[in-house]
């Protein structure tokens, strides 16, 4: 099922072209994974607004077509909140493809944050395969202020089967810091005669203010 009120906000998103103006945030770390895709280029970072964080995420998937041009993962668009829960930052996201729909969000356990991730994506084929690139990502939660120990894996519905995940997960965010932004690589639209990818690699930034 999709959740129609993310489904509104990210056509929002993708008619201006991914973009929102980004606040100012104090960038601890990025964070990436070394499995990523190549055939795109890289969009502007977006961040949540000021004092929120990463709680949750959703994804946008273009789902197996059979005969078509598979692109698989599409979009990741973060969900902001305070620390505490209490107060929505919104949502933000960075570089958007065009194929593929919105799935239900997930969120991290109450006073959680996110704070890493892992990426499965699907090496290239060569000039005989379809490559789809990125095709899911999921994230843990854990506390802001120390790494309890009592991490735990967050992973929404709606990623696809090609590809392998990193064989390492990303670093996690430094205490007292978590994830706050987001910076995708898509590749633009090819066209009819293109093997479209969509997202091919992500990096996270994680914020201390």
């Amino acid at each position: 099922m999709l959740r129609y009120s993310i489904v509104a906000l990210l056509v929002l998103l993708e008619s201006v072209g991914g973009f929102l103006l980004s606040e100012n945030r104090h960038v601890v770390a990025s964070i990436k994974v070394e499995n990523g895709g190549t055939f795109g280029v890289w969009h502007q970072v977006e961040y949540c607004p000021s004092s929120t964080y990463a709680v949750g995420y959703a994804i946008k998937v273009e789902q197996r077509l059979g005969s078509g041009d598979d692109t698989a993962l599409n979009g990741i668009t973060l969900i902001c909140r305070t620390r505490n829960g209490t107060v929505s930052g919104g949502s933000v996201a960075s570089g958007i493809g065009r194929f593929g729909s919105w799935y239900d969000p997930m969120y991290c356990s109450q006073g959680q944050v996110m704070m890493q991730f892992d990426l499965k994506v699907e090496q290239p084929l060569g000039s005989d395969g379809d490559d789809t690139s990125a095709n899911d990502v999921m994230f843990r939660c854990d506390s802001f202020e120390t790494r309890t120990g009592a991490a735990s894996d967050l992973h929404a519905e709606g990623g696809t089967g090609w590809g392998d995940w990193s064989p390492a997960w990303s670093k996690a965010c430094p205490e007292h810091s978590a994830i706050c932004g987001i910076q995708t690589n898509v590749e633009p639209f090819l066209g009819s005669d293109g093997d479209d990818t969509s997202l091919n690699d992500v990096k996270f930034s994680c914020c201390d203010d």
